[in-house]
């Protein structure tokens, strides 16, 4: 009785993670944005270089022992930002892919662990005035199965749009204290 109401159980599990994997999304988009009172040039100045991210990117926090490799000349396309940390940040690269001057600057994130997968990801800078920038992050990416059914289960898109938010806070209070 017992092995036949466990196969019953595991059989209705199966069941289940089959249905999430067809109706769990299989893209997802995270777009958060904040006005920052600086001219656009002073924050795109700040964004352009990746090595400057660390002030204020929350996933440098979650792992100070994290290791990082640099290749290229900061603040150009191509160059790439590899780390290695903890379970919380993984490994993987980001790549700058195109700079709009002024305007926006396009990555690839590549990550190997915890899951390897491939991501394209914006910091775009928006004039709301002369003294005051709109920054916008976003993050647009694929998933497979199981992939998709982990993001939904986890609830993966309300934590990152936690980090999002973070991150600009983080950015803004820095640009803003900076009287240069």
């Amino acid at each position: 009785m017992k092995i036949k109401l466990t196969l019953i159980v595991a059989g209705l599990l199966i069941i289940v993670i089959a249905i999430l994997g067809v109706i769990a999304p299989t893209h997802f988009v995270i777009e958060k944005s904040v006005s920052i009172e600086k001219p656009r040039f002073v924050v795109f100045d700040k964004i352009r270089f990746s090595k400057s991210h660390e002030a204020w990117n929350p996933w440098f926090k979650k792992d100070r022992l994290v290791k990082y490799d640099w290749k290229g000349q900061d603040g150009t396309v191509g160059f790439i930002t590899h780390w290695v940390g903890n379970n919380k940040v993984g490994e993987g690269e980001q790549e700058i892919k195109k700079i709009v001057e002024g305007e926006r600057i396009d990555y690839e994130m590549r990550f190997e662990k915890p899951m390897k997968t491939t991501n394209l990801s914006s910091l775009i800078t928006t004039e709301e005035g002369d003294t005051k920038t709109k920054l916008t992050w976003v993050m647009r990416g694929k998933m497979s199965f199981p992939g998709n059914v982990m993001y939904m289960v986890f609830k993966m898109q309300p934590k990152l749009e936690d980090d999002f938010e973070e991150g600009l806070n983080v950015l803004k209070a820095i640009l803003e204290k900076d009287v240069n």
